[in-house]
């Protein structure tokens, strides 16, 4: 009769070469893409980091302190744009990153349809926001209109924004593209 431990003992001889190391090596993706976060937003900004945080970001950062940096910088831009509409809350912001192979971030923020009368001004404070985090423009007069999501400094960026899309109505779910800048070919940013 063979002991439990001879057993255990074959089985690990005989087991694959990851199941020597002790380890499975796994590489995530996102699922990103065809979200239902995006579907029924009514601002979807996708990002990827480009380049590594300089200085002291907070890349550890977690989910709902990025989500609360997220609240505060929306609701500073509805300020700034005029808007004297209710405070944008927790609950009005989706936030997922993954870092992927390349040690970089890519990740998804949702602005959650608030109300029918508030769609287009969302759509704008969204589309700023965008912008924030993509400013790629280095004078000094507009590096304050700068802000990463990742390590929620506002003055620099380590992010580009490989889409925006906005709901094209309140109640469908029909997405519309939201473009700043130019799109070169080859390159989804």
């Amino acid at each position: 009769m063979t002991t439990l431990f001879e057993n255990e003992d074959a089985v690990i001889r005989t087991a694959p070469a990851w199941g020597h190391a002790g380890c499975i090596m796994a590489t995530w993706e996102p699922m990103i893409p065809g979200s239902d976060w995006e579907a029924t937003s009514s601002v979807c900004i996708r990002f990827s980091q480009v380049r590594p945080l300089g200085g002291n970001g907070d890349a550890a950062a977690t989910r709902s302190q990025v989500r609360q940096r997220l609240v505060t910088m929306l609701n500073e831009i509805q300020v700034v744009c005029h808007l004297e509409n209710k405070p944008f809350q927790d609950s009005d912001v989706c936030y997922a990153a993954m870092t992927n192979a390349r040690d970089r971030a890519d990740g998804l923020i949702a602005l959650q349809k608030r109300d029918k009368n508030l769609l287009e001004d969302d759509t704008l404070v969204g589309t700023v926001l965008g912008f924030y985090i993509s400013n790629e423009v280095s004078t000094p007069t507009l590096c304050r209109h700068k802000w990463c999501p990742i390590s929620g400094r506002v003055g620099e960026t380590a992010c580009v924004i490989s889409s925006i899309t906005a709901a094209h109505t309140w109640g469908g779910l029909m997405r519309r593209q939201l473009r700043m800048g130019t799109q070169r070919a080859g390159e989804n940013t």
